[in-house]
């Protein structure tokens, strides 16, 4: 397989610490990914997936009763949740309020976790001691960017995400955050513990391979957080 070179790319992977050796063949990798996760994060993942509105267990996750035994207005209120939870795969916070950032899940973790591999360690990031946006991740953004345009070139279309989007920043971090085997965040250990359930295992290889239940444990950690609303 022929080794690529991309200037920006080359640039990125410096600025996220990976060694020059290895940069190379992470360009490679980066500018060839695998069609799998060329799927749109538009879509409903619960859709995708074959999961149709379940009224026990939508009353079960948000409010510990049966549908029947809910009032008017409780109905109303964990329809909402559910489909909240469902149609926003993208992104974890606790607030159900906004428009849904449109990226893929699993496109943004293999390419963590591809510069993982290659780094020997996970992406980190900060934040101003008042809080505000992460800082650190400009040079990810760019690997984002110039991954994907690859993907929509090998898949012969045009993608509307828009992974280097500054206002998409928080559901990039959020997702990084999420992927964290020893992280001390409850929705860390959550996700680690779908994962665990569903036969996930931890490199981008096994991202490629099943990207749809990647998404779909990135959403079913997003109702456990959103039923238990327990601070990171």
């Amino acid at each position: 397989m022929a080794v690529l070179d991309v200037p920006t790319l080359r640039r990125a992977l410096e600025a996220t610490g990976v060694n020059a050796h290895r940069i190379p063949q992470t360009i490679t990798r980066l500018m060839r990914p695998p069609l799998s996760l060329h799927f749109s994060a538009s879509d409903n993942a619960g859709h995708r997936l074959g999961l149709p509105f379940e009224p026990d267990e939508a009353a079960r996750m948000f409010c510990s009763k049966s549908w029947k035994d809910l009032t008017r207005n409780e109905r109303k209120r964990v329809r909402r949740q559910w489909d909240w939870a469902v149609n926003k795969p993208d992104s974890i916070n606790l607030s159900s309020q906004g428009r849904p950032a449109v990226i893929d899940p699993a496109f943004v973790l293999w390419c963590a976790r591809v510069l993982t591999g290659a780094r020997g360690k996970r992406i980190t990031f900060g934040r101003h001691w008042e809080g505000g946006r992460p800082r650190g991740l400009a040079a990810f953004l760019i690997v984002l960017k110039e991954s994907r345009a690859a993907l929509d070139r090998r898949a012969g279309t045009v993608s509307k995400q828009r992974h280097d989007d500054l206002r998409h920043l928080e559901a990039v971090a959020q997702l990084l955050r999420l992927d964290r085997s020893t992280g001390k965040e409850q929705s860390a250990k959550i996700f680690a513990a779908k994962c665990s359930a569903f036969g996930l295992g931890p490199t981008a290889s096994h991202i490629a391979k099943d990207p749809q239940m990647f998404c779909y444990a990135v959403m079913l950690t997003r109702i456990e957080r959103q039923r238990t609303r327990v601070p990171d």
